[in-house]
Protein backbone atom coordinates (compact mmCIF):
# COMPACT_ATOMS: atom_id res chain seq x y z
CA UNK A 1 0.00 0.00 0.00
CA UNK A 2 2.60 2.26 0.97
CA UNK A 3 5.09 1.32 -2.38
CA UNK A 4 1.16 2.29 -4.34
CA UNK A 5 1.07 5.78 -2.72
CA UNK A 6 4.95 6.23 -3.10
CA UNK A 7 4.15 5.96 -7.16
CA UNK A 8 1.50 8.18 -7.00
CA UNK A 9 3.00 10.76 -5.59
CA UNK A 10 5.45 10.43 -8.13
CA UNK A 11 3.27 10.28 -10.92
CA UNK A 12 1.40 13.45 -9.41
CA UNK A 13 4.55 15.17 -8.87
CA UNK A 14 5.87 14.53 -12.45
CA UNK A 15 2.47 16.03 -13.77
CA UNK A 16 3.09 19.18 -12.11
CA UNK A 17 6.42 19.63 -13.51
CA UNK A 18 5.38 18.61 -16.81
CA UNK A 19 2.99 21.48 -16.85
CA UNK A 20 5.15 23.91 -15.30
CA UNK A 21 5.97 26.23 -18.32
CA UNK A 22 9.57 28.34 -17.83
CA UNK A 23 10.03 31.11 -19.78
CA UNK A 24 12.90 33.75 -20.68
CA UNK A 25 11.55 37.34 -21.16
CA UNK A 26 13.51 40.16 -21.89
CA UNK A 27 13.18 43.47 -20.14
CA UNK A 28 11.09 45.36 -22.39
CA UNK A 29 8.20 42.54 -22.49
CA UNK A 30 8.11 42.43 -18.38
CA UNK A 31 5.18 44.43 -17.76
CA UNK A 32 3.66 43.26 -20.96
CA UNK A 33 4.18 39.67 -20.14
CA UNK A 34 3.15 39.66 -16.97
CA UNK A 35 -0.13 41.23 -18.72
CA UNK A 36 -0.41 38.54 -21.02
CA UNK A 37 0.31 35.56 -18.55
CA UNK A 38 -2.96 37.26 -16.79
CA UNK A 39 -5.18 37.62 -19.58
CA UNK A 40 -4.28 33.40 -20.30
CA UNK A 41 -5.03 32.36 -16.69
CA UNK A 42 -8.60 34.57 -17.51
CA UNK A 43 -8.97 32.47 -20.78
CA UNK A 44 -8.23 29.34 -19.53
CA UNK A 45 -8.72 28.73 -15.75
CA UNK A 46 -8.96 25.33 -16.18
CA UNK A 47 -5.34 24.91 -17.56
CA UNK A 48 -3.18 23.25 -15.14
CA UNK A 49 0.23 25.51 -15.93
CA UNK A 50 2.66 27.67 -14.33
CA UNK A 51 4.22 30.19 -15.68
CA UNK A 52 7.66 31.06 -14.01
CA UNK A 53 9.31 33.65 -15.61
CA UNK A 54 12.89 34.01 -15.34
CA UNK A 55 15.55 36.81 -15.66
CA UNK A 56 16.51 37.15 -19.23
CA UNK A 57 18.82 35.41 -21.64
CA UNK A 58 21.73 34.56 -18.86
CA UNK A 59 18.54 31.94 -17.81
CA UNK A 60 18.29 30.43 -20.88
CA UNK A 61 19.50 26.65 -20.15
CA UNK A 62 16.74 26.97 -17.77
CA UNK A 63 13.83 27.95 -19.30
CA UNK A 64 11.41 26.05 -22.03
CA UNK A 65 10.83 29.24 -24.58
CA UNK A 66 12.35 32.85 -25.18
CA UNK A 67 10.32 35.71 -25.43
CA UNK A 68 12.08 38.85 -26.06
CA UNK A 69 14.44 40.51 -28.61
CA UNK A 70 15.03 38.17 -31.64
CA UNK A 71 18.71 39.07 -31.21
CA UNK A 72 18.82 36.33 -28.53
CA UNK A 73 18.33 33.93 -30.46
CA UNK A 74 20.47 34.46 -33.46
CA UNK A 75 23.44 34.75 -30.66
CA UNK A 76 22.37 31.63 -29.28
CA UNK A 77 21.02 29.32 -31.91
CA UNK A 78 22.40 26.10 -30.90
CA UNK A 79 19.68 26.26 -27.88
CA UNK A 80 16.41 26.26 -29.85
CA UNK A 81 14.81 24.25 -31.23
CA UNK A 82 15.08 24.85 -35.78
CA UNK A 83 11.73 26.06 -36.89
CA UNK A 84 9.96 26.63 -33.57
CA UNK A 85 10.84 30.69 -33.61
CA UNK A 86 7.79 32.84 -34.60
CA UNK A 87 7.81 37.02 -34.55
CA UNK A 88 4.60 38.21 -32.04
CA UNK A 89 5.94 42.02 -32.64
CA UNK A 90 8.28 44.53 -33.72
CA UNK A 91 9.77 47.34 -31.62
CA UNK A 92 9.59 50.77 -32.73
CA UNK A 93 11.98 53.58 -31.40
CA UNK A 94 10.33 57.64 -30.52
CA UNK A 95 11.78 60.95 -30.31
CA UNK A 96 11.63 61.97 -26.62
CA UNK A 97 11.50 65.28 -25.50
CA UNK A 98 11.24 66.87 -22.32
CA UNK A 99 8.10 69.45 -21.35
CA UNK A 100 8.81 72.78 -22.42
CA UNK A 101 11.79 71.62 -25.11
CA UNK A 102 11.20 74.21 -28.19
CA UNK A 103 12.79 71.22 -30.65
CA UNK A 104 10.55 69.92 -33.56
CA UNK A 105 9.43 66.52 -32.94
CA UNK A 106 9.31 66.05 -36.38
CA UNK A 107 12.56 66.87 -36.90
CA UNK A 108 15.84 64.67 -36.39
CA UNK A 109 18.06 67.26 -38.08
CA UNK A 110 17.13 70.06 -35.01
CA UNK A 111 19.18 67.48 -32.89
CA UNK A 112 22.12 69.41 -34.05
CA UNK A 113 21.10 72.52 -32.79
CA UNK A 114 22.92 74.58 -29.43
CA UNK A 115 19.69 74.32 -27.21
CA UNK A 116 20.89 70.22 -27.04
CA UNK A 117 23.45 69.02 -25.39
CA UNK A 118 22.53 65.97 -24.11
CA UNK A 119 21.07 62.83 -26.46
CA UNK A 120 20.41 60.17 -24.17
CA UNK A 121 20.10 56.60 -26.17
CA UNK A 122 20.06 52.95 -25.48
CA UNK A 123 23.93 51.76 -25.17
CA UNK A 124 24.25 49.71 -28.55
CA UNK A 125 26.77 47.07 -27.38
CA UNK A 126 24.05 46.16 -24.70
CA UNK A 127 20.77 46.47 -26.91
CA UNK A 128 19.35 46.05 -30.63
CA UNK A 129 17.79 49.48 -29.97
CA UNK A 130 20.72 51.34 -29.50
CA UNK A 131 22.08 49.83 -32.93
CA UNK A 132 19.17 51.13 -34.23
CA UNK A 133 19.11 54.35 -32.67
CA UNK A 134 22.60 55.42 -34.24
CA UNK A 135 21.16 54.50 -37.97
CA UNK A 136 18.32 56.39 -37.31
CA UNK A 137 20.29 59.04 -36.78
CA UNK A 138 22.91 57.89 -39.74
CA UNK A 139 20.23 57.30 -41.98
CA UNK A 140 19.38 61.07 -41.25
CA UNK A 141 22.66 62.46 -41.72
CA UNK A 142 23.00 63.77 -38.17
CA UNK A 143 25.21 61.12 -36.74
CA UNK A 144 28.51 62.32 -36.88
CA UNK A 145 27.41 66.10 -35.93
CA UNK A 146 25.70 64.79 -32.58
CA UNK A 147 27.57 62.15 -31.55
CA UNK A 148 29.71 64.29 -28.87
CA UNK A 149 26.30 64.28 -27.65
CA UNK A 150 25.11 61.26 -27.54
CA UNK A 151 24.66 59.19 -23.62
CA UNK A 152 24.43 55.76 -24.20
CA UNK A 153 22.97 53.80 -21.05
CA UNK A 154 21.90 50.43 -20.66
CA UNK A 155 17.98 49.81 -21.03
CA UNK A 156 16.69 49.99 -17.98
CA UNK A 157 19.00 53.46 -17.23
CA UNK A 158 17.32 54.93 -20.32
CA UNK A 159 13.99 56.90 -18.66
CA UNK A 160 16.02 58.40 -16.24
CA UNK A 161 18.85 59.52 -18.51
CA UNK A 162 15.98 60.55 -20.64
CA UNK A 163 14.76 63.09 -17.96
CA UNK A 164 18.50 64.01 -17.24
CA UNK A 165 18.73 65.22 -21.13
CA UNK A 166 17.81 67.70 -23.63
CA UNK A 167 16.12 64.61 -26.14
CA UNK A 168 16.22 61.13 -25.39
CA UNK A 169 15.77 58.41 -28.44
CA UNK A 170 14.03 55.86 -26.65
CA UNK A 171 12.03 52.60 -27.32
CA UNK A 172 8.36 53.16 -28.15
CA UNK A 173 7.19 50.95 -24.90
CA UNK A 174 9.11 53.31 -23.11
CA UNK A 175 7.92 56.89 -24.47
CA UNK A 176 4.30 55.57 -23.35
CA UNK A 177 5.58 54.17 -19.87
CA UNK A 178 4.98 56.07 -16.37
CA UNK A 179 8.45 57.00 -16.35
CA UNK A 180 7.76 59.46 -19.41
CA UNK A 181 4.74 60.03 -20.83
CA UNK A 182 3.40 62.67 -18.43
CA UNK A 183 6.65 64.76 -18.56
CA UNK A 184 7.14 64.97 -22.12
CA UNK A 185 5.86 64.70 -25.80
CA UNK A 186 7.03 61.70 -27.92
CA UNK A 187 6.62 60.69 -31.59
CA UNK A 188 7.25 56.97 -33.24
CA UNK A 189 10.44 57.74 -35.79
CA UNK A 190 9.01 55.94 -38.82
CA UNK A 191 11.49 55.17 -41.91
CA UNK A 192 13.49 52.60 -42.87
CA UNK A 193 15.54 51.26 -40.01
CA UNK A 194 16.41 47.65 -38.75
CA UNK A 195 13.59 45.37 -37.94
CA UNK A 196 13.63 45.19 -33.74
CA UNK A 197 12.15 41.98 -33.59
CA UNK A 198 10.16 40.37 -30.38
CA UNK A 199 10.03 36.69 -31.05
CA UNK A 200 8.60 33.09 -29.03
CA UNK A 201 11.22 30.51 -29.45
CA UNK A 202 11.16 27.31 -28.33
CA UNK A 203 14.50 25.94 -26.45
CA UNK A 204 15.72 22.46 -27.91
CA UNK A 205 14.01 19.70 -26.10
CA UNK A 206 11.64 21.63 -24.36
CA UNK A 207 9.35 21.25 -27.38
CA UNK A 208 6.36 19.45 -25.30
CA UNK A 209 2.62 20.38 -25.63
CA UNK A 210 1.77 22.57 -22.89
CA UNK A 211 5.18 24.39 -24.00
CA UNK A 212 4.01 24.84 -27.71
CA UNK A 213 0.56 25.47 -26.65
CA UNK A 214 1.28 28.56 -24.94
CA UNK A 215 3.91 29.90 -27.51
CA UNK A 216 1.21 29.42 -30.19
CA UNK A 217 -1.24 31.92 -27.87
CA UNK A 218 1.65 34.43 -27.62
CA UNK A 219 1.11 34.49 -31.62
CA UNK A 220 -2.57 35.00 -31.29
CA UNK A 221 -4.63 38.39 -31.43
CA UNK A 222 -5.18 38.79 -27.61
CA UNK A 223 -1.67 38.99 -26.61
CA UNK A 224 -0.58 41.20 -30.37
CA UNK A 225 -3.44 43.52 -28.78
CA UNK A 226 -1.45 44.00 -25.42
CA UNK A 227 1.91 44.34 -26.92
CA UNK A 228 0.35 46.94 -29.43
CA UNK A 229 -0.65 48.69 -26.18
CA UNK A 230 2.55 48.62 -24.89
CA UNK A 231 3.61 50.76 -28.36
CA UNK A 232 5.05 47.28 -30.50
CA UNK A 233 3.58 47.16 -33.93
CA UNK A 234 2.41 43.37 -35.07
CA UNK A 235 4.88 41.78 -37.20
CA UNK A 236 5.20 42.58 -41.11
CA UNK A 237 3.77 40.09 -43.58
Amino acid sequence: MRLLQALLALLLTAAAWASEVRAGVSAELHDAFKEIVRMYRQTYPEARLSITETVGPRDLEEADLWVGDARTVRANRALFEAGETRVIGVGRLALWLPKGSAVPLEDLGALTGIGVHAIAVPDPATSPYGEAALEVLRRAGVLEAVRPKLVSVGISELPAAALRADAAIVPNFQALGRSLQSKGRSLVINGDYPQLEVVVAVLKGKARGEVRDFARYLEGEGARTILRRYGFQGPRP
